[in-house]
């Protein structure tokens, strides 16, 4: 599929833990994805976390799946991720063992600034983004789970709207 074809805004459901510090409710989500003639989709969506102890590191872990290939290039925006105090910059990223796409570890698969296994975290625009690296493609309907470690909020807060959206810079 060719990557720059019109993006389309499908309609997603975020699935959470309802006891966790960002969990958002259920409800319709907006997001993007690269299109070639299919109906985009972003499917399978899912947030988690490790923990909720305020103030404390947390493992977020997303899931998702695209019904359209994802090729390198291809910007992974998280955006929602409310109230951390953590340090705005690239963050690790991590996977399951074993995990990998056409060999290469699934972690290996997201770069920032050339470095693999690493995302930027903006806690200002409360975002993420990971590109998909050179090393990877990622086909349709393969499931992405990926991990990034962020400090909760250090106090209560109203549960965000967390959405997770895909683009390709040379569109």
């Amino acid at each position: 599929p060719n990557a720059c074809a019109s993006s389309v805004r499908p309609t997603l459901t975020m699935v959470y833990m309802p006891t966790t510090v960002f969990a958002p409710p259920f409800y319709e989500l907006q997001g993007s994805v690269l299109g070639s003639g299919a109906a985009p989709a972003l499917y399978a969506v899912s947030v988690e976390e490790s923990h909720a102890i305020q103030g404390a590191v947390n493992l977020l872990t997303f899931r998702f799946q695209s019904n359209m290939i994802l090729p390198p290039g291809t910007i992974i925006l998280v955006t929602g991720i409310q109230g951390s105090p953590h340090d705005s910059g690239q963050i690790g990223v991590y996977s399951q063992e074993g995990l990998a796409l056409g060999g290469v570890p699934l972690f290996q698969c997201f770069a920032q600034a050339g470095s693999a296994g690493r995302a930027m975290l903006d806690t200002a625009a409360s975002s993420l983004s990971l590109e998909v690296s050179e090393a990877c493609t990622i086909p349709a309907g393969f499931q992405v789970a990926f991990a990034v470690a962020i400090r909760n909020p250090t106090a209560p807060q109203a549960a965000p709207a967390v959405s997770i959206s895909a683009s390709h810079p040379g569109c």
